[in-house]
């Protein structure tokens, strides 16, 4: 571990940077689909694409997802929070040093494929460790920033992509990444994981290194829950066959807690209004996106650059407001904005498009409040809340199927966006998003609870039938043994 001799609150920031900037590369991955693709269909470029070589250019990344959330709840399971992340970023490394390369569009689909299998490890994997590591008062704020490095990330890619070429721009990505990789090792593992694997003095020192000694409570808290858990596995047979009744049992059993798919339920709501509030295609399409809305004749590389720092702005004010405001009610609000702007963006496309009324300035506008209201609310809320729902027992499994969800509407929003914009045009694209996004707000309206300034346990307590009643002086002798 690294920041000796500083606060226990600049340890999680150094615990929150390196997380961060491994998110970072949502934001670079598909921030470089947008600036990529013109460059391709450019007929003097050395590897040429039609319309059906970009959308897959565009889509891969979310079947990578869906590799990455599966297979993410087995390593930070097993292999611990930090290897998890080091493992995610050396992927990372790897596939940004092959696009610097690559000669021909097999390569870059590949390596456009385990880039977003690293972006599935990290997606599950970032909200975990910050929710973690981070003390209540403060946690908010830094799941925020989570937000706030993707809209730097995009930003990067963006005015580096419009005035140098692709493969200079994975040179950038491929350092800053190398770095990130370098800065993981000196981080700390989980105390939450560490617990849970029986290491109780260890995730004692590790969280009072992360903390200070002011909330042990929440640690001996989560040790109490470990030991439930740990001595439930220990328990079982080793009878093979007695192991599989036992693990059907135990599904049946987990299926029905409360606990565990209701949090599950909420996270694929949140995940599914994050992902249709237009970020995704606003990154991905975004030269598309502002030539149907402000015409041809604008500077488009000014426009992508002002859109992405419009963004960043909006989620640097929203790591300051997150400290002070309800999740629930700016979730509930910050949506409302976000579906009258999409109605408001398809309204006007559906007027220029009847050449009923035009007005470029007023087109462009509206991109920014409809970006304003995703940075503001969908962007920064859906990592908070990940961060903060699952409890400790089904963490890991809950974060891979839940996340699973946002794989496959990643891949459900950037496949087909071309295809509706040819046929049902703009307008038709974000009025159906605007309709999915009401019916998630009508569901998160109904079931997601208020966390902020909470314990995770005292979350995970408010999910149960029951709170969980366990004896500590009974427990203590194991749990101080370990």
């Amino acid at each position: 571990m690294a920041c000796y001799g500083f606060s226990p609150f600049c340890r999680q920031c150094f615990v929150v940077i390196g997380v961060s900037i491994n998110l970072s590369q949502y934001g670079m991955v598909f921030g470089f689909t947008g600036l990529l693709l013109p460059q391709l269909q450019d007929p003097a470029s050395s590897v040429t694409i039609d319309q059906g070589g970009a959308s897959w250019i565009a889509a891969l990344p979310s079947l990578g997802l869906l590799v990455g959330n599966m297979i993410i709840p087995t390593i930070m399971g097993n292999l611990g929070r930090k290897r998890a992340n080091i493992i995610s970023i050396t992927i990372m490394t790897v596939c940004w040093s092959c696009i610097i390369i690559a000669n021909n569009l097999t390569t870059i689909l590949i390596v456009r494929f385990f880039q977003g299998v690293s972006l599935g490890m990290v997606n599950s994997l970032s909200p975990i460790v910050i929710g973690e590591c981070t003390s209540p008062k403060n946690r908010g704020a830094f799941l925020t920033t989570l937000s706030l490095v993707l809209s730097i990330g995009t930003l990067l890619v963006h005015t580096a992509a419009s005035f140098l070429s692709w493969r200079e721009t994975a040179t950038i990505c491929t350092a800053i990444t190398a770095f990130n990789l370098v800065l993981i090792l000196f981080a700390p593992e989980s105390p939450s994981w560490l617990a849970v694997k029986g290491r109780y003095n260890e995730a004692r020192n590790v969280f009072r290194w992360l903390r200070g000694n002011d909330e042990d409570e929440e640690i001996e808290r989560i040790i109490e829950a470990s030991v439930v858990t740990l001595r439930e596995t220990n328990a079982k047979s080793n009878s093979f066959v007695l192991n599989i009744k036992r693990t059907i049992i135990d599904f049946h059993r987990t299926m029905k807690e409360e606990n565990f798919y209701k949090p599950i339920l909420i996270a694929v709501h949140v995940y599914t209004l994050g992902t249709f509030s237009g970020v995704n295609i606003l990154t991905s399409y975004v030269i598309l996106i502002t030539k149907e809305i402000a015409g041809s004749e604008i500077n488009m590389p000014i426009a992508v650059i002002t859109l992405a720092v419009q963004r960043l702005i909006t989620n640097a004010v929203a790591v300051v407001l997150m400290k002070k405001v309800k999740r629930r009610t700016t979730l509930i609000l910050t949506t409302i904005m976000n579906i009258a702007s999409l109605f408001a963006v398809a309204g006007y496309d559906l007027a220029k498009t009847c050449n009923l009324f035009e007005n470029s300035l007023l087109g462009f506008l509206l991109l920014h409040i409809l970006m304003f209201s995703i940075s503001l609310g969908a962007l920064p809320l859906t990592f908070i809340i990940i961060g903060e729902l699952f409890s400790l027992k089904y963490r890991s499994i809950s974060a891979g199927l839940s996340s699973t969800s946002l794989s496959v509407l990643f891949f459900v929003t950037l496949k087909t966006f071309p295809y509706l914009f040819d046929n049902i045009g703009l307008y038709g694209t974000f009025f159906l998003y605007g309709c999915i996004l009401v019916y998630c707000l009508i569901v998160l309206w109904a079931f997601l609870p208020e966390t902020k300034d909470k314990t995770l346990q005292e979350i995970e307590e408010g999910f149960k039938n029951k709170p969980q009643n366990v004896e500590l002086k009974v427990l203590r002798p194991l749990m101080d043994s370990k």
